[in-house]
């Protein structure tokens, strides 16, 4: 083996077997037990696979997380829970599938320690009296001068530029990237620089999905922390997890939750699909390239969706803005005009600002910011029917109204600096995005119970550190991305989609335009539908504000996941549009059949069925054998008594029989 490492590098530009052998062997996981027997039989590894994971049971029983941590008058302690999965990788012996493959949950906990440039001991923890005039939510100037500046950095892109015969020129040589670089650039100004943090992974606890142990997750912190009884402590988690830090809440005020912003992010994609689901939003999404819309409209990748709508929202901006331009409309006034479906895509557009101006506010670190376009686009979630967002963003905005030390360490961490400057995560994201991933890939084995996972999740940190030396030598970390990634800008697509939407908002009868075409709310009454539903989220949360929060009413939740507008799923467009092509498949064939039978005339046959009558009916959800009719048995009678027929008579016997089948 060392005769093969000194012959390597001596003839870099030769290949030798073993090397070759060695490259490939790394590609292949199932057989790295084949190469560690290779490496000890040569006397490079030290011990057998055996008495490696006696050493592993050993350093996981003797890991200490607690060594890690840091303490300090200045050090805040974000603490982040979430829920951790493995499945089991294999049945187990003897298994005929009469019992499925185990899974382990447990609960995940990590803290983020901050170093401030402050005493927070000296910063009082006094809460403020809750009523209904200090609790803000809806439309806000903070996020109106969000919206505001967003569409000034599309019009500054535009660059309009007139010309002597009266029309205009505008650029097209920027795309989605070009953009969200600019407006990075414009935010992350003034904006303090994140200090790295100290992230320590302390040691699980059991089910996720059980009050009890998320309470005792909750209460380990003051213990692995040594906080004093008088102190609180922060705990960021996901929506499900958070309501059920909220009802511990209320028996213990000194665990106080804070909604993860991340997930917040998800489902404020999901709340703008859903909303505009019967105004043209998918049918927008296919003319942008996208090919899996089930996909996008279960959110099922965070990052893919949030690229469709970040395009979307580009597309939408720039045709308004090229539509107010060729009318003569100012811009801000387009609500107080006639056309309601530009008036539904102009509220696309601001609501998706407040939306990008949350998303901005993670990015850049900015706590303000996020809340302030999260009041603003919470009365959206109403719209959608979401009720559990619903509640717990009342609960959440109420927390970070009610204890004014939140919001002053809010302002200096909002984000966690985890890869590079002016690209930040939330507490949660971090957690789920890197956190996670750390865990799985510096855990081994079978994991087939509880014990076992929390053992390996506790030493996770230790294990890693013995491997650093190593790897750290001669590799960067791969748990974080360290360079940005190579996207297809679909400016082609993108500019083809701005130039239909134009075409759309310019033309008489908008529905008729094949971008919205087959949306029946694209009227009057589903603008009114669509506006009124926005306005009337702030009752509905206010009223969820007095009834949870204030206790000054009686809980009511009847109604709440009612939905403000009328919901449009994938599989029905398909299906609307299946019965399309079918109908003018039909028409197409009916024409030509009776064009035949002038030229030819034939025996007189039954006439066709009313085609609408077929079209309405319903196809059978489960497809039955098709018996002949009497129809059909008469048009086949003379076609099979002509022992010789001509391929004409075979046609105008297929074309008859179209005319009047179901299928």
């Amino acid at each position: 083996m060392l005769y093969f490492i000194i012959l390597m590098t001596c003839f870099t530009n030769t290949q030798f077997w073993l090397t070759q052998s060695l490259a490939s062997l790394y590609r292949k996981p199932r057989l790295l037990s084949s190469l560690h027997q290779i490496l000890e039989s040569v006397s490079i590894v030290s011990h057998s696979i055996k008495h490696e994971r006696k050493l592993e049971v050993v350093r996981m029983s003797n890991a200490n997380p607690h060594s890690y941590l840091i303490s300090g008058s200045g050090v805040w302690n974000v603490c982040v829970i979430d829920n951790i999965d493995f499945k089991q990788k294999s049945f187990a012996w003897g298994n005929i599938y009469d019992v499925t493959r185990s899974t382990t949950h447990a609960i995940l906990r990590l803290v983020f320690q901050f170093t401030l440039p402050l005493n927070i001991s000296l910063v009082t923890d006094e809460t403020i009296e809750l009523n209904e005039n200090s609790f803000m939510i809806g439309r806000n100037k903070d996020a109106d001068d969000v919206v505001q500046t967003l569409g000034n950095i599309i019009q500054q892109f535009l660059a309009f530029k007139n010309n002597h015969d009266g029309s205009f020129a505008f650029a097209q040589n920027f795309n989605i990237e070009i953009i969200n670089k600019k407006i990075t650039e414009i935010y992350n100004i003034n904006v303090l620089c994140l200090l790295l943090a100290n992230i320590v992974i302390l040691e699980a606890r059991d089910n996720p999905n059980n009050d009890d142990d998320v309470n005792k997750s909750c209460d380990q912190y003051f213990k692995d922390l040594n906080i004093p009884d008088n102190e609180s402590i922060y705990i960021c988690c996901d929506e499900a997890i958070f309501r059920r830090v909220m009802r511990y809440y209320i028996v213990n005020h000194k665990v106080r939750p804070l909604l993860g912003q991340w997930h917040t992010s998800k489902d404020m994609c999901s709340a703008l699909l859903v909303t505009f689901s019967s105004y043209g939003i998918y049918n927008i999404a296919a003319k942008l390239g996208v090919k899996f819309l089930d996909k996008l409209e279960q959110v099922a990748d965070y990052r893919s969706t949030c690229r469709v709508l970040d395009l979307i929202w580009n597309a939408v901006g720039c045709a308004l803005y090229i539509y107010s331009k060729k009318n003569n409309i100012d811009f801000n006034t387009i609500m107080e005009k006639d056309n309601d479906l530009v008036k539904v895509w102009y509220c696309f557009f601001e609501w998706s600002s407040y939306w990008k101006g949350h998303r901005i506010g993670i990015r850049t670190g900015n706590a303000l910011m996020q809340l302030k376009c999260l009041e603003a686009f919470a009365l959206l979630f109403s719209t959608a029917g979401k009720n559990n967002y619903m509640k717990s963003i009342v609960q959440y905005l109420s927390i970070v109204a009610k204890y004014p030390r939140l919001q002053k360490l809010l302002s200096h961490i909002g984000s966690v600096n985890l890869t590079c400057e002016g690209h930040y995560y939330a507490f949660d994201e971090a957690l789920e995005t890197f956190g996670v991933k750390f865990i799985k890939q510096n855990i081994t084995g079978n994991i087939c119970d509880n014990e076992t996972l929390k053992r390996q999740i506790k030493a996770s940190q230790a294990e890693r550190e013995r491997m650093d030396l190593l790897i750290g030598e001669f590799t960067n970390d791969i748990t974080i991305s360290q360079t940005e990634r190579a996207v297809n800008s679909r400016q082609e697509e993108l500019w083809l989609l701005i130039n239909s939407l134009v075409d759309a908002f310019e033309s008489q009868i908008p529905t008729d335009h094949l971008l919205f075409k087959n949306y029946k709310e694209l009227t009057s009454t589903g603008y009114k539908k669509l506006i009124e539903s926005y306005e009337s989220g702030k009752e509905r949360l206010m009223q969820i504000y007095r009834q949870e929060v204030l206790h000054v009413e009686s809980i009511n939740t009847k109604g709440r996941r009612a939905k403000g507008v009328v919901v449009t799923k994938v599989k029905d467009i398909q299906e609307m549009n299946r019965v399309n092509k079918r109908r003018n498949q039909i028409e197409s064939v009916s024409i030509t059949s009776q064009s035949d039978f002038v030229s030819n005339p034939q025996p007189i046959l039954p006439e066709p069925q009313n085609t609408l009558t077929t079209i309405n009916n319903e196809r059978p959800i489960k497809r039955t054998r098709h018996t002949n009719t009497n129809e059909e048995i008469e048009i086949l009678n003379p076609y099979l008594a002509n022992t010789n027929p001509t391929d004409n008579d075979t046609n105008l016997t297929l074309n008859a029989l179209l005319c009047i089948s179901d299928h």
